[in-house]
């Protein structure tokens, strides 16, 4: 698992001597929850019988190993988690935060459904970590835990894990008084129903097919922008979901990588090769469009096996109908040769 800065790898016992090194710090050992003396061998134990996931953060450019996150399961059915974490190293740059943000993606993704974890009262830090996480906080075990003399509250953190709409209406609601060319839209939607979705994530597919032909209003208008967020927000949406599903907006225009995203980027670049477009690039420039330099420059990629399919067919019909054009219009022949080409829509 990897974010901008970190790999997440799996714990190895050759981590046993460097885990207790870190966890008898005095600075993690005073913020930590649980067992209080380590030993290389306790943690070599510890890793040999642990089922659960149990990572170490690497600093990606220098593969130094800086701390670690694990998650101990509280149901058989892996669905609730109970999170520790610490650095050993490199604390105050934002590097757990960033560790957690993508490790909290991954699990919801994966089905969990809750996260918690214990804080002490004097672990400030830790508390604001978790709360800009989305973390809320929910109980106080009071004067829970003795050290030094002094009796001190431990702090109960959950997030759950929200369920964005699946409904397409609301999204559909929300973007087409925005598009100028809605009908563009309804196919788009339409086709929709020509892939597989069982196995998608529904609310990310909808987003994605509603919103792509608004990114650039989103990256321009804040107001519109600002709208947006809170429209989402009311579907259920949560800040990390709607991060991103920001970023998968802007990647799917280029390099999609989820099937979500691909579906999308195929679809949308089919309209972009589709009848439509095309009778509009000819009205305005003719052949000399700068669409038909890029189909006949074969610039158009597909990642899906249906829109490979269609879109190579259409592609094919289009570059046959621009040399016949071509010729026409060298020869003074009236004829459209697009009038009698099949440039079918999608999914016939």
């Amino acid at each position: 698992m990897k974010t901008k800065r970190l790999t997440l790898r799996n714990v190895e016992i050759t981590d046993a001597k460097l885990l207790a090194q870190w966890k008898n710090d005095p600075d993690l050992q005073e913020m930590s929850t649980g067992q209080k003396e380590f030993t290389t061998e306790t943690e070599q134990t510890d890793i040999t019988n642990n089922h659960d996931p149990y990572y170490i953060l690497v600093i990606n450019e220098t593969n130094e190993p800086i701390g670690y996150i694990r998650i101990n399961w509280l149901d058989e059915h892996a669905t609730c988690a109970w999170l520790r974490f610490g650095l050993g190293s490199h604390r105050g740059q934002g590097y757990m935060k960033e560790a957690l943000e993508t490790l909290i993606i991954t699990l919801f993704n994966q089905g969990v459904h809750r996260i918690e974890s214990e804080i002490y009262d004097y672990n400030t830090p830790s508390q604001k970590l978790l709360q800009s996480l989305n973390f809320e906080h929910e109980g106080t075990r009071r004067q829970a835990y003795y050290q030094n003399g002094t009796y001190h509250d431990v702090h109960l953190f959950g997030r759950i894990k929200r369920i964005p709409s699946t409904n397409l209406q609301d999204y559909l609601t929300y973007v087409i008084p925005y598009y100028p060319q809605p009908e563009s839209l309804n196919c788009i939607v339409k086709n929709l129903n020509f892939f597989d979705t069982k196995t998608l994530n529904l609310s990310k597919l909808y987003f994605l097919a509603t919103f792509s032909g608004l990114l650039t209003k989103l990256q321009t208008d804040s107001k519109f922008m600002a709208q947006t967020l809170s429209q989402l927000v009311s579907l259920n949406w949560d800040p990390d979901q709607i991060k991103d599903g920001l970023y998968s907006l802007e990647r799917q225009l280029h390099s999609p990588l989820t099937e979500e995203e691909k579906i999308v980027h195929d679809l949308y670049t089919l309209e972009q090769i589709g009848a439509p477009e095309i009778a509009r690039a000819l009205a305005l420039e003719g052949t000399q469009h700068q669409l038909f330099d890029d189909i006949r420059q074969n610039k158009f990629e597909f990642f899906t096996t249906i829109g490979k399919e269609i879109g190579e067919e259409r592609l094919t019909y289009t570059k046959v109908a621009l040399r016949l054009l071509f010729y026409n219009e060298v020869n003074s022949i009236p004829d459209n040769p697009f009038i009698s080409i099949p440039l079918r829509c999608p999914f016939k």
